[in-house]
């Protein structure tokens, strides 16, 4: 019996470390995850910089040379064609910024320049300042850049994708609200952190999934 009982508990144990190893593959899964969004954030945003300089020198030397036609042939050509201000619907970009935390709109903004978020509708809405959220901030984000990422593959299968992201601040927490397109539940798996709680429900042909994190 006792032997049985050592065998029982020797197994528990394996399987309690396995579990743990799998949440820890994921959890790095997770922040690799965030530091590839905030690298492909720099390389947009330095390639941004670079178009401005370029903008604001070709702007002077038309205006030095009195060239109109020059100037507005390198208008249309440059910025009215320019992907990454096509890519940026403006009614973001204050929301965005009601966002105190920087890892987290960075994240918000990588999304809203990559080559995904030209084929769909993204919404940001944040009406009120969002300043704190729980200790494990590069965690956190990283799994709600996940989610994201997810909502976004899953709103592209689909004719007409949209996304919503909306930040609210609830009693004294901080709620996420991601809404995409979806016609079909799948798995419900999202987070192993004991600070999200999170609720998903289907209406009117979009999945609306609800995070809740407490802020310590």
């Amino acid at each position: 019996m006792r032997y049985i009982i050592i065998i029982m508990i020797s197994t528990l144990f394996i399987y309690k470390i396995q579990e743990l190893i799998v949440e820890n593959k994921q959890e790095n899964k997770n922040i690799d995850d965030f530091i590839n969004n905030i690298e492909d954030e720099y390389t947009e945003i330095t390639k941004i910089k670079n178009n401005y300089k370029k903008i604001l020198l070709y702007t002077l030397k038309n205006m030095k040379d009195n060239d109109l036609y020059g100037l507005q042939k390198f208008y249309y050509n440059n910025i009215i064609n320019d992907e990454n201000i096509n890519n940026i619907n403006v009614a973001n970009i204050v929301p965005i910024y009601n966002i105190k935390i920087p890892e987290l709109r960075s994240l918000i903004l990588s999304k809203l320049l990559s080559k995904e978020s030209n084929k769909l509708s993204i919404k940001i809405i944040c009406n009120n300042n969002i300043e704190c959220i729980c200790e494990n901030k590069v965690k956190m984000i990283a799994n709600i850049g996940t989610l994201i990422d997810n909502a976004i593959n899953i709103a592209l299968k689909y004719k007409e994708p949209d996304i919503t992201i909306n930040f609210e601040n609830k009693g004294g927490n901080t709620k996420i609200i991601i809404i995409n397109t979806f016609k079909s539940l799948y798995e419900k798996k999202y987070s192993s952190y004991e600070y999200l709680k999170n609720d998903s429900f289907m209406e009117d042909g979009h999945f609306t999934q609800e995070l809740l994190i407490g802020n310590q």
